[in-house]
């Protein structure tokens, strides 16, 4: 059966998928994302490269040769690998490549702002910046407001690219920019929507080099520390090694991918496995001082079938919650876990009665503790001996810190930063603000408007709306850059007053306004109107990346749109864009995570009170269970940290996986119950003998999450910490809450036993 099931797994691993960018993580059936896809289709693709650039004179004729260049190789830009498919890019906008409106006594022209052969005089290089400096459509997107040395361009990407186009895209231009890096003086800075994804698929992939190998050289260290035992150590990498094997392939049987989120699978089983190792070993030992050598595995597994049974299904219950999320990465991710979990058990009790056949528990683990768990066991004598001492009192503690955590708790709040799940530092933090401080925002917030009739944009009046909407998303919404059609009839109308500054305004007649859009020779028009005049689409760029943020502002943008431009009046009005998708999946995320904690909740705890078949029992399982989940959340609300993707993850996993060791604990207290009947002996040999285990179990899953925090990705970080943190606080509650409430509450844990003539509090001998 082993032997079958990783030979399955082994087969299934080349199917396989990777999906390395944020695909997975949308509901691409959204009616959101169905308006975007409208938008796009019908005007231009909204996915755009920032590059941003510093030189000495961004108006400069060695400046604009080389942006000349350099746009043209951006242009004609092929993929390796794809070089067969058309160009990946859609269009490219620069100083060189835009064109300007020139009215003068000779008439009124549309021309490219930079001629074909650049300008080599000084006064005509000046005439040429304040041309620039002059268009609206220019100034603040090409050409920086603030720095005469700082200027850009845009790479709008055709539509439909999928994600490993999209990375490769970004791969090739960083690869052309640090080709003018290394021949020019120039500066480079590349940031945008594409780029935060090729770089979270970076993050993914260097996240899968470092996880594996250090979890293994992890769990070589804790297991050695644990055993003392070489065939002890490579028992248990063995089976890590089969527990990894059947968690991945899990991915392919329920549909999934390796993305960004399902990294975490890896280092999860693979420290779940050793925590079953631990558990066997550990018993092994203990049963192998009393029973014979043929004896002492067979107890073993008969006193660990029940507990692992419902501490795996506990933590697969954990992670099977995920599936209610709508977010297809998040459900494949619970699934596959919740499977792997399961078949990772039948790998552990396939394996370790096969290694207990062929040698004696003292081959794997000393049977006599070593000088350091010697100390463990003394230390954790003289905490039984003190919590039976002063169990109020370390209940009392137990309700204070819940408390704490509490009014902590208070204090959460919701948000996913697109930007800050990078390290400070990373390249793309540094390009990002570079170009945010220099050219304005680099989210851009879309907002389209559809008229009943054709031809309804080409009234001034409703060119008036549009203007008090561009100063509405200037003024109230914090745009940086505004482009939208009033832009282009403003400029053509002043253009063709032959350059006047106060003519720089909306025409006063429909019939001015339509002569002006029919001489307009810019193709950049479309992207602002169709060509019945009947749909327009304006574009605020924003400095936003969190959601919470960003979910303000479109709220405050459709709230507007209803106001000023309502159904009622034959608009269809919309505040869309990538941001608002991002939104949308953070809000889908976040609110599916709090149902699947209430149903990780219900599913985990409702089986072991039948399995306890009692009430009181069952229980006990619960304090000690959400104080983990309660410090965590309390500790996130005092730190500020927000409820995110990674964040609200935790909480149902940890859930699973931190009632395993109350499930030991209240099982074998039961059994010792019906041994001798002695409440007090039996709560004292289950601290010491499950106690240990209890520290060893929070450390091995505690340090194997810890492994994470050297992501470079801070969600997989923060999920890392935070389960981490949650394991000790675990094991905190465990000891600090469950012992004491027993003793409190003088519960037999649904045992019938013969009451004691003495029925007050105990207390241990010295």
């Amino acid at each position: 059966m082993l032997a079958g099931l990783l030979l399955a797994s082994a087969l299934t691993l080349p199917h396989l998928k990777m999906e390395s960018g944020t695909e997975p993580f949308f509901d691409r059936g959204s009616p959101l994302q169905a308006e975007l896809d409208e938008v796009n289709a019908h005007f231009v693709n909204d996915e755009l490269l920032y590059v941003g650039y510093r030189t000495d004179d961004v108006f400069s004729r060695a400046s604009l040769e080389q942006v000349r260049a350099l746009s043209d190789a951006l242009q004609r830009l092929q993929l390796p690998g794809y070089e067969a498919e058309a160009s990946p890019v859609e269009k490219v906008t620069s100083l060189t490549h835009v064109k300007d409106l020139v009215g003068d006594s000779e008439g009124f022209r549309t021309l490219p702002l930079v001629p074909e052969t650049t300008p080599e005089e000084p006064a005509v290089l000046a005439a040429l910046r304040e041309r620039a400096r002059r268009n609206p459509l220019i100034r603040g997107g090409l050409l920086s407001d603030v720095s005469p040395s700082v200027g850009a361009l845009s790479v709008r990407l055709v539509n439909g690219l999928d994600d490993a186009r999209k990375a490769a895209l970004v791969a090739e231009v960083r690869r052309l920019l640090a080709q003018e890096e290394a021949r020019h003086a120039t500066r480079f800075f590349l940031t945008g929507g594409p780029v935060v994804e090729a770089d979270t698929a970076h993050s993914m992939r260097v996240d899968l080099e470092r996880f594996i190998p250090l979890v293994y050289a992890l769990a070589v260290a804790l297991l050695w520390a644990f055993s003392r035992r070489l065939p002890g150590v490579l028992l248990a990498v063995a089976n890590v090694t089969g527990c990894l094997l059947v968690g991945m392939a899990s991915l392919t049987w329920v549909g999934g991918s390796i993305n960004n989120l399902s990294t975490l699978l890896p280092p999860v089983m693979m420290v779940l496995s050793v925590a079953n190792v631990i558990h066997f070993l550990s018993e092994w030992a203990r049963n192998a001082r009393e029973e014979t050598p043929e004896r002492a595995p067979v107890r073993t597994l008969a006193e660990l079938m029940v507990p692992v049974f419902m501490c795996d299904l506990t933590t697969a219950v954990g992670f099977g919650s995920l599936a209610v999320s709508p977010t297809p990465a998040v459900r494949e991710f619970g699934l596959a876990a919740a499977l792997a979990v399961m078949l990772s058990m039948g790998v552990s009790f396939l394996l370790l009665p096969l290694a207990a056949r062929l040698r004696p528990a003292s081959w794997y683990i000393r049977r006599e503790p070593a000088r350091g768990p010697g100390r463990l066991d003394a230390w954790m004598a003289a905490y039984v001996r003190w919590m039976f001492r002063h169990p109020r009192w370390l209940a009392a503690a137990a309700v204070a810190l819940s408390l704490v955590a509490g009014v902590g708790m208070t204090r959460l709040k919701v948000d996913e930063n697109s930007l800050e799940q990078f390290r400070e530092g990373t390249l793309l933090r540094q390009h990002t603000r570079f170009v945010e401080d220099h050219l304005g925002g680099t989210t851009q917030l879309i907002v389209s408007i559809r008229a009943a009739e054709p031809e309804r944009f080409l009234e001034p009046a409703e060119l008036r709306k549009l203007e008090a909407l561009d100063t509405f998303l200037k003024q109230e919404v914090g745009a940086d850059h505004v482009t939208s059609l009033v832009d282009h009839v403003k400029l053509l109308h002043r253009e063709f007053e032959e350059g006047r500054p106060e003519s720089f305004r909306i025409p006063d007649t429909r019939e001015q306004v339509a002569q002006l859009l029919q001489l307009d020779g810019d193709d950049s028009l479309g992207e602002s109107v169709d060509a019945s005049y009947q749909w327009v689409r304006g574009v605020a760029r924003v400095k936003e990346h969190g959601s919470s943020r960003l979910q303000g502002l479109y709220g405050r943008v459709s709230a507007y749109l209803q106001e000023h431009f309502p159904a009622s009046e034959g608009y269809r009005a919309v505040a869309t864009g990538q941001g608002r998708l991002w939104v949308e999946m953070t809000d889908n995320i976040i609110g599916s995570q709090i149902n699947s904690l209430g149903l990780s909740f219900l599913l985990i705890f409702g089986p072991i009170f039948l399995v306890f078949r009692s009430v009181r029992a069952g229980l006990f399982t619960i304090p000690s269970n959400l104080f983990p989940i309660a410090c965590v959340l309390g500790w996130m609300g005092w730190a500020g940290i927000p409820l995110s993707l990674s964040t609200t993850m935790a909480s149902p996993i940890v859930l699973g996986i931190a009632v395993d060791d109350t499930i030991h604990f209240i099982q074998y207290m039961r059994e010792r119950l019906r041994v001798h009947g002695d409440p007090e002996r039996a709560l004292e040999e289950t601290l010491s003998t499950k106690g240990l285990g209890a520290f060893w179990i929070a450390l091995v899953i505690g340090l194997g999450m810890l492994v994470v925090v050297v992501s470079n990705f801070n969600p997989t970080r923060n999920f890392g910490l935070l389960t981490a943190l949650a394991m000790l606080a675990g094991l905190v509650g465990e000891l600090l809450l469950l012992g004491p409430l027993i003793l409190v509450t003088r519960s037999r844990l649904g045992v019938d036993v013969l009451p004691r003539p003495d029925e007050s509090l105990p207390a241990l001998e010295q």
